[in-house]
């Protein structure tokens, strides 16, 4: 019984320390100013598109993850380029009479030609990497806009949601002042309140996507999705119409996974020059030098020297031709990849040039003419309600649909800001200054022309 009574005293004596601790820690967040890092999820933080955009490029994960492969390539072309390492002889020879003991270097000589188009096909493949970086950038670039103008699309959604819960309440007091002046009918009272809890759970269903919109802008900036809500900060320009044609042109010259594709059928022409090399015989050059102890039947010269020089003989044909058979199916391959990716973003960029028709179509028909009609009748609805010459179910209904139509208008806004967002990801443009990768590495090896490459 005497356990009881203690632990009791340790429980109340751990709830006051806690109870301190918390107090003396709201009162330094009172006092302290707000980091985003420790933010409340709850809190809402304004920001502009520029700074997620900038926050991004280098920030983002997969970013990361692509420059550091990139630079990896790129440490590949000095190894590719250089020489195997030489090797270091020591032997010692016991014989009958003296000890010799032997001193030398060796080292391997590769095939004519084969160091050159290892190095060239290291210095292509790093090229690649360096073009799918960029492309990394465009795609972290593209994934915030696109969740940028979501949490845009959301905050317009709530509002008018808002909208029409503030008419239905104002209804509601309307109708309830009638039925106190036995003017209107019981019924239509619940009917106004029930309207309104409708409306109510979809402002708190929409208001409750917002953490999700913010833990996907915060993934896509390369933050901690759980921290502070970011939220846009200020509305955004319609855009300008982009040139179709034009576009269809850059895309050949500006994509960078193209480019990447390119760089690879360049690294593939390497490969054959590579495969026709190892055709070739390789060397072994080889210098030691000796020291003989005692007595020596070689006169005068006490530390001869051994010169030896081996060559492979690549005599196995069948293995020749199929390294050789090898290396062209996979330069195919990459001519083939290239025209594929040449395909297909043709495609995707009609897509989007169609989608952005679309858009601008569905805005051009709500904004100028299914809007300014629908107001003119919500307008004649209300002058009728008042008069109590029209249903209130009427006049709430001509407002949902006023309200559907300006979010249809705000939809469609936002379907034309992402495919313009994804045509500069396929044009490789819209990186913030300052945002471009830096100049090849003076590692790299220079590139060489297709013509040069062509065996």
């Amino acid at each position: 019984m005497g356990l009881m009574p203690a632990i009791l005293r340790a429980c109340a004596v751990a709830i006051t320390w806690v109870t301190l601790v918390s107090g003396a820690d709201t009162r330094a967040g009172e006092t302290a100013a707000p980091n985003p890092a420790t933010t409340d999820s709850t809190t809402t933080a304004p920001i502009d598109l520029d700074a997620c955009i900038a926050q991004a490029v280098t920030a983002n994960p997969e970013v990361k993850a692509a420059f550091a492969r990139w630079q990896a390539a790129v440490e590949q072309v000095p190894q590719a380029a250089a020489l195997p390492d030489p090797s270091l002889i020591l032997e010692t020879v016991t014989q009958q009479e003296s000890p010799e003991h032997r001193v030398g270097l060796r080292q391997e000589l590769p095939p004519p030609g084969l160091l050159r188009a290892e190095s060239g096909m290291a210095a292509r493949e790093a090229a690649a990497r360096r073009h799918q970086f960029e492309a990394e950038q465009f795609k972290a670039v593209y994934t915030v806009r696109e969740a940028y103008y979501e949490c845009r699309y959301l905050d317009a959604s709530i509002a008018f949601a808002r909208e029409a819960l503030e008419l239905v309440t104002g209804l509601e007091q309307t109708l309830r002042d009638r039925y106190a002046a036995s003017a209107a009918a019981h019924p239509d009272v619940l009917r106004t309140q029930a309207e309104a809890g409708t409306i109510g759970n979809e402002v708190r269903t929409l208001e409750d996507m917002r953490p999700v919109l913010s833990a996907r802008l915060r993934s896509a900036m390369g933050l901690a999705p759980d921290g502070p809500l970011l939220w846009p900060s200020a509305e955004i320009a319609d855009p300008t119409a982009p040139d179709e044609r034009a576009v269809l042109d850059a895309i050949a010259q500006a994509n960078p996974e193209l480019k990447a594709a390119r760089e690879r059928v360049y690294a593939a022409d390497f490969g054959r020059r590579r495969a026709r090399a190892l055709s070739w015989p390789a060397f072994m050059l080889g210098v030691k030098g000796m020291r003989m102890e005692g007595g020596s039947d070689m006169g005068d010269n006490e530390y001869p020297v051994e010169v030896m020089l081996e060559m492979s003989i690549p005599l196995n044909m069948r293995k020749n031709g199929a390294r050789r058979r090898q290396a062209t199916a996979m330069a195919r391959e990459a001519d083939a990849m290239r025209t594929a990716e040449d395909y297909r973003l043709q495609t995707a960029a009609k897509d989007v040039l169609y989608r952005y028709r679309d858009a601008t179509r569905r805005v051009t028909l709500v904004q100028e003419s299914l809007i300014p009609k629908q107001e003119e009748a919500v307008r004649a609805m209300r002058t009728a309600f008042a008069a109590s010459n029209t249903p209130f179910v009427d006049l709430i209904e001509a407002h949902r649909t006023l309200l559907d139509l300006r979010r249809m208008q705000e939809r469609a806004r936002t379907d034309r800001l992402e495919a313009l967002a994804e045509l500069d990801m396929l044009l490789g443009r819209g990186l913030p200054p300052g945002a471009q990768p830096a100049p090849e590495p003076a590692a790299e090896a220079p590139h060489h022309t297709p013509a040069e490459t062509t065996p």
